[in-house]
């Protein structure tokens, strides 16, 4: 990609990202994280679970949590994991389960609109209420996907985490060059994994037609925008001491804080993967979606441009 070229698209991009208004895309997706938080956390500890000790699956998710959003961040995930009531069996528990995913995927909902409203598609109208049965189940089945991914996407962390304290093992007491060499191998090992997580929202979430060519360039962006924001969001948090301001609810609020600045990272590199794909053709949706935009939209004029 040419730098003229980046240059179109990512002013393309940022126009776009306020035209959509994705601040307040972003303000509504804070609020479902919050809802759907509990219920994501026990799902993505219970699958990866399976794979690893779960306790140390948690562990590492708390860990992941506190390097984030700082101590409030590890509490609030501490606090769910342990409230977490395992008892009961039978219908109750089928109940549990049922709830568990409905409440996980909920979230996934909010940003599949949101995607859908910057790709300008929308879900093709369904009539009956089998049909509109199975459309729901199908956009579950979906985010109970990426769900999936995200424990994967854990255990890998996990394994790269023992991988990296293990070099670093060989580095105690070494000079300060191999611990900053340390630090760079992590952000080298981490922003791939981010980027594979973007790329898959990029590619599935929406009801667009998108190639997998179209959505690495967006990814790697949001990765790096990601990265870099996620520690100056801590910065700002540890700074302006949100948490404490609110009391007891300063958890949730830093919370919603970090999704809500996070969310605006992802819109852009959502905005930047469709302005570099229809600067190149017609994204036309899904069979299960129309167009959702009036005629002479942005996709058109990036198109003609």
């Amino acid at each position: 990609m040419g730098i003229n070229r980046l240059l179109r698209i990512t002013t393309t991009a940022a126009s776009n990202w306020w035209e959509d208004n994705c601040m307040r895309l972003a303000a509504s997706l804070a609020y479902y994280t919050a809802l759907s938080l509990a219920p994501l956390v026990l799902i993505i500890v219970g699958v990866a679970g399976l794979v690893m000790e779960k306790q140390m699956v948690a562990e590492e998710l708390e860990e992941q949590f506190a390097s984030l959003i700082g101590r409030p961040g590890q509490e609030l995930v501490h606090t769910i994991l342990t409230s977490a009531d395992p008892a009961g069996g039978g219908t109750a528990a089928l109940v549990g389960v049922i709830t568990l995913i409905i409440g996980a995927t909920a979230v996934f909902g909010e940003l599949q609109a949101a995607l859908n409203l910057i790709w300008e598609v929308k879900p093709k109208p369904i009539s009956g209420l089998w049909a509109n049965i199975g459309a729901w189940l199908r956009q579950r089945f979906l985010s109970l996907a990426i769900v999936f991914s995200i424990a994967f996407l854990l255990v890998v962390s996990l394994v790269v985490s023992a991988g990296l304290a293990t070099a670093a093992s060989y580095f105690r007491g070494a000079a300060q060059q191999h611990v900053l060499l340390g630090h760079v191998l992590e952000l080298f090992v981490s922003i791939p994994v981010i980027t594979f997580l973007f790329a898959l929202l990029f590619k599935y979430v929406p009801d667009a037609q998108i190639r997998w060519s179209e959505v690495w360039t967006g990814a790697f962006v949001s990765a790096v925008l990601f990265t870099l924001g996620k520690a100056a969001i801590t910065y700002y948090i540890g700074r302006a001491s949100i948490g404490v301001a609110y009391g007891a609810a300063g958890s949730l609020v830093v919370l919603l804080v970090w999704v809500y600045y996070s969310s605006l990272i992802l819109f852009f590199g959502a905005e930047f993967t469709q302005a570099s794909a229809t600067s190149q053709r017609l994204v036309k949706p899904k069979s299960i979606a129309t167009p959702g935009a009036a005629p002479q939209t942005k996709s058109e004029a990036a198109v003609g441009g």
